[in-house]
């Protein structure tokens, strides 16, 4: 049984080394490089799309960042919450809790100043409107926005 040497097959970022080449080299050990060679290429590409999910989270550290992601998801209408419900405010379409949900969610703290805490709400309606709900939270949050919200039955964290 052949050992394989990973610093040996991690040269040249996977790519076949040198050696493999060399007719002295039994088949068996050929393919067992290569097939090591393969799992480690699947390793480095896992690790690179957990860092990049990691990267999309740190992105999403402020509103503005948030905001410029969700609008490119689809997310463009802005609402407004009322004593009577919801409304889009470039349609001027009401609607009511039962015709929303809320499929996720991102709440920021202002890094200098408390009163800068805020809530952004990403809004689907029945009829396939997207947008967002933006209110403070704490002492500064909107009464209609929290009505409204806890009157939402379908809400979601992903």
């Amino acid at each position: 049984m052949y050992k394989v040497n990973p610093i040996l097959v991690q040269t040249n970022k996977g790519l076949p080394c040198s050696y493999l080449q060399d007719t002295s080299v039994s088949a068996e050990y050929k393919k067992l490089v290569t097939s090591y060679q393969e799992f480690y290429k699947s390793c480095v590409e896992l690790k690179l799309s957990i860092m990049e999910k990691k990267f999309e989270k740190n992105m999403m550290e402020t509103l503005l960042e948030c905001l410029s992601r969700v609008k490119k998801e689809g997310y463009t209408e802005n609402f407004m919450a009322n004593e009577n419900g919801l409304v889009a405010l470039g349609s001027k379409k009401s609607y009511s809790s039962p015709e929303v949900t809320i499929p996720d969610y991102f709440r920021f703290e202002g890094e200098s100043n408390p009163d800068d805490n805020s809530i952004l709400y990403l809004i689907e309606t029945n009829d396939g409107t997207k947008g967002i709900l933006t209110d403070a939270y704490g002492a500064y949050a909107d009464t209609n926005v929290n009505k409204f919200i806890t009157e939402v039955e379908d809400i979601s964290k992903k």
